[in-house]
């Protein structure tokens, strides 16, 4: 569901005259949320190897927090590329991508993963291929 509403706000810019303009932040919208998740999987990770290695507890602490910080950095960025999607979506007649609480960190986190496992999932079962979007750029 939420790769749909992606797809059809693509789609509405895609109709619209100001794709070649529009397109390229869209793009950078969509990075920000991929970012924010593979921060989050990255903090899980190198918190595990922290652990591992056993290192001096202060140095543990001061790593832990340069991660957080990292992570909620990453965080912003995801909820400011939601709100730009939503204005994106209102402005070219679509629904917006994230209907929820903005104000909700954990919604928006929850959001983020979800959206970014739907789209890894549909990789798999795919109904593209290089060949096919060869040939739908050759019929235009």
């Amino acid at each position: 569901m939420k790769k749909e509403k992606f797809i059809a706000l693509a789609n509405a810019i895609g109709a619209s005259d100001m794709a070649e303009k529009v397109f390229p932040m869209l793009e950078k919208q969509m990075e920000c949320i991929v970012d924010y998740v593979k921060a989050v999987y990255m903090m899980d990770i190198q918190i595990q190897i922290m652990n591992a290695r056993t290192i001096d507890k202060d140095e543990a602490i001061e790593k832990l927090h340069d991660l957080d910080v990292k992570r909620r950095r990453y965080h912003d960025a995801a909820i400011a590329a939601l709100s730009v999607c939503n204005k994106m979506s209102e402005r070219f007649g679509a629904a917006p991508i994230y209907d929820g609480d903005m104000d909700d960190r954990h919604e928006v986190a929850d959001f983020c993963g979800d959206f970014v496992k739907e789209v890894f999932d549909s990789a798999t079962n795919a109904s593209y291929s290089p060949k096919t979007i060869l040939e739908k750029l050759l019929e235009g």
